[in-house]
């Protein structure tokens, strides 16, 4: 069913916000402990997360193909992977104003969150 005739359907835009906003998060921490900034840096952690996430794409997709559970959509299963930025984006930012130990707290509530989200 298409996104217009179903509420529940999953898009791209969220994740692919998070990414960016991520891939942000993460500059500005860098930023924060270091005394100069480096744009190869943001392009080291943009290629990691860009090969994670289609590899965690195509293992899903892998495993629903050989288990033969079904055959979700590729980019349904990048939409449904893809929502972990959301999380990361406030444990990345946790740490710089909060410190190390509380962005395990903050670990602690998305993730609760999150898992809440996907039950």
């Amino acid at each position: 069913m298409t996104p217009r005739g179903d509420l529940q359907a999953p898009d791209l835009y969220i994740p692919l916000m998070a990414f960016v906003t991520f891939i942000l998060a993460v500059g500005c921490v860098q930023g924060a402990y270091s005394d100069s900034f480096d744009f190869e840096q943001l392009a080291v952690v943009y290629s990691k997360c860009c090969f994670l996430w289609l590899l965690e794409t195509c293992c899903q997709k892998g495993l629903f193909y050989f288990l033969n559970i079904g055959n979700p959509p590729f980019f349904e299963l990048a939409a449904y992977s893809g929502y972990k930025f959301v999380v990361l984006c406030p444990i990345a930012i946790s740490e710089v104003l909060v410190g190390y130990a509380g962005s395990y707290l903050i670990l602690a509530v998305w993730g609760s969150l999150f898992a809440l989200f996907f039950y």
